[in-house]
């Protein structure tokens, strides 16, 4: 396992940079190795769960760290619901993603149908696969907004597990990273994220575990599309993303350290 220097009391080798109060699953995205022996910068692409809950040290932190730029990917109900966040000198863009998972399993269980671990894993699986097939457009856009350099940016969705789990690898993968580290750095919010018991719902126990947690089958599904369906990931980043040979070696230079290490 490649380790990061980190000058936090991180519960992990791999959770780089300065720790949220109130946004637990928040972290640098930078410090790993690239396959060319070459580090991501950090200091400039931060993944968080949903900013509503900041303390005045976290909004401190985040002004020191000079983030100005925030990417929602969560639905227009998820804000409605718990507000846009509290970061509001920053420049928001918005690309929501409906999870929708959670309505189908609560249509399935107000319907009488049977809901378990396995269904869930199932649906959840679906879920990273819909990420792929039906929201390129989206992660598209992210890319654009890296490109633009609109950084130091965070993106978030609300638990900063799914949604933002994948938008991570797909910068990660991007950046010549490995596919274990991009696995390491998603199960990282098995440690990480300390769930709101306030937004557990009333399913089962076994679907609501599941639901609150990373699995690597929820990132494999997605990584399985991209290379059945859609030609492998180069192929996908390319085409699907805006991330030809150009663009790809422009990410790479504004988001790698020059220096080899």
């Amino acid at each position: 396992m490649n380790t990061m220097t980190t000058h936090t009391d991180s519960p992990h080798p791999l959770a780089i940079g300065p720790r949220l109060i109130g946004a637990s699953n928040f972290r640098d995205v930078g410090g790993y190795v690239s396959s060319d022996g070459r580090r991501v910068r950090q200091g400039r692409i931060f993944r968080s769960n949903q900013l509503g809950q900041l303390t005045s040290q976290d909004l401190s932190q985040l002004a020191t760290l000079g983030v100005h730029s925030v990417v929602d990917f969560r639905s227009d109900d998820e804000v409605a619901k718990a507000g846009p966040g509290l970061l509001t000198g920053a420049l928001r863009h918005t690309l929501p993603i409906d999870p929708s998972i959670g309505y189908q399993l609560r249509s399935r269980f107000e319907g009488g149908q049977p809901i378990n671990r396995q269904v869930t894993e199932e649906l959840m699986c679906d879920l990273y696969r819909g990420f792929v097939r039906d929201h390129a457009g989206h992660f598209r856009r992210f890319f654009e907004l890296l490109l633009a350099e609109s950084t130091p940016l965070v993106f978030h969705c609300s638990a900063g597990k799914d949604r933002t789990g994948f938008a991570a690898a797909l910068v990660l993968s991007a950046l010549g990273v490995s596919r274990d580290l991009v696995f390491q750095d998603y199960m990282l919010t098995n440690l990480l994220w300390k769930i709101d018991p306030l937004s557990m719902g009333d399913l089962p126990a076994d679907v609501m575990t599941t639901l609150g947690r990373a699995e690597e089958a929820f990132l494999s599904a997605a990584f399985e599309t991209i290379t059945t369906e859609f030609g492998g990931l180069d192929h996908y980043l390319a085409h699907e993303l805006g991330l030809h040979t150009p663009e790809r070696a422009r990410f790479c230079h504004v988001s790698i350290e020059i220096e080899a290490k």
